[in-house]
């Protein structure tokens, strides 16, 4: 017959059911706060893979030996292969590359991965799965754990093909510009050196006058001292001169030359002053060439005060105030 536990062993027990007890409750504790641990961990990894896998940019991770370990699903849309593809190929990205960036790409990898880089961002070209040609600006940034040990290249890709493009419309539109630019400046040269080209043409012609005026001057005193007969050759001779001075055929020569130039001019002029005389119409010809009044004066067979007056009246007639410039005026039309 087994022998009855006294009341100490009665105590003894239940201390070692408690103590046993506590230890459980203890251990559930830490297997809930393992639990809780391993479920935040999972819920950052968790975190950190949506935050890659849905990045705008191809993000990719080449080990030290340049080995793609991560591409993030994005390179699909940018490149038409799957990040999937690219991972269990790695010739993939020397692929997709643009045979004239080839040689520039695989330099910047391999000093990327050697830490030489000298410019961390490259730019660079390549032939999609649909055969479409893209630009890429590619970043790479190197790798470490937590005890400073180098674990490659982290690179982002973006498609920077819009701003390309952009750029180029930029460029070709300030390379038009400048053609424009050019070719306008040249205009104006060669309308300037037709300018001076007519102005000596204008000249010549007011000279050739001054010169008839003064000889028709001299025959008109001469005849005075010869017999009626030889006074009337003389006058008819000076008549000859005159009818030259203020010949039509001068005007119609210079005219045909001033059109060359500043074609329509005469048109334009007859539409916003349909009232000005041929007489005007002549000496906004004059003016247009910047000529002096004495010139002017010359060439419409006048004195320079009756050119002043001439000036005078035009500037009516065309509705100009004193503040108004009249040769820039005209040098408008």
């Amino acid at each position: 017959m087994s022998k009855k536990p006294s009341y100490s062993d009665l105590v003894d027990k239940i201390t070692k059911l408690e103590k046993e007890i506590e230890a459980l409750n203890e251990n559930a504790l830490d297997f809930k706060n393992n639990e809780m641990i391993i479920r935040n961990l999972f819920n950052e990894k968790e975190k950190f893979r949506l935050i890659a896998d849905y990045t705008y940019d191809w993000e990719f991770w080449l080990n030290p030996d340049g080995k793609c370990i991560y591409s993030s699903p994005s390179c699909k849309k940018i490149t038409g292969y799957s990040s999937e593809e690219i991972i269990a190929n790695p010739d993939i990205l020397l692929k997709i590359v643009h045979p004239n960036d080839l040689n520039s790409f695989k330099k910047y990898i391999k000093n990327a991965l050697e830490l030489n880089a000298e410019d961390k961002q490259f730019e660079f070209r390549i032939i999609t799965r649909s055969k479409k040609q893209r630009w890429i600006g590619l970043y790479c940034q190197a790798v470490y754990d937590n005890e400073g040990k180098y674990l490659g290249q982290r690179g982002s890709n973006r498609d920077i093909t819009k701003l390309k493009l952009a750029e180029q419309k930029i460029k070709k539109a300030k390379k038009k510009q400048e053609s424009s630019k050019l070719e306008k400046e040249k205009i104006l040269k060669d309308i300037d050196s037709k300018n001076h080209q007519l102005a000596s043409f204008a000249i010549l012609l007011s000279q050739k006058n001054e010169v008839l005026m003064q000889t028709q001057k001299e025959i008109n005193k001469l005849a005075d001292d010869f017999s009626s007969i030889s006074r009337q050759k003389l006058q008819a001779l000076s008549h000859k001169i005159k009818s030259n001075i203020q010949s039509e055929k001068n005007w119609n020569n210079f005219k045909l030359h001033f059109e060359n130039v500043h074609s329509g001019f005469f048109k334009r002029l007859n539409i916003k002053f349909p009232n000005l005389t041929p007489k005007d119409q002549k000496l906004c010809a004059y003016l247009r060439l910047n000529l002096s009044t004495k010139e002017i004066a010359q060439l419409l067979s006048i004195t320079p005060g009756s050119a002043e007056i001439s000036r005078i009246r035009l500037r009516k007639k065309l509705s100009l105030t004193k503040k108004i410039n009249l040769v820039k005026f005209i040098s408008s039309i």
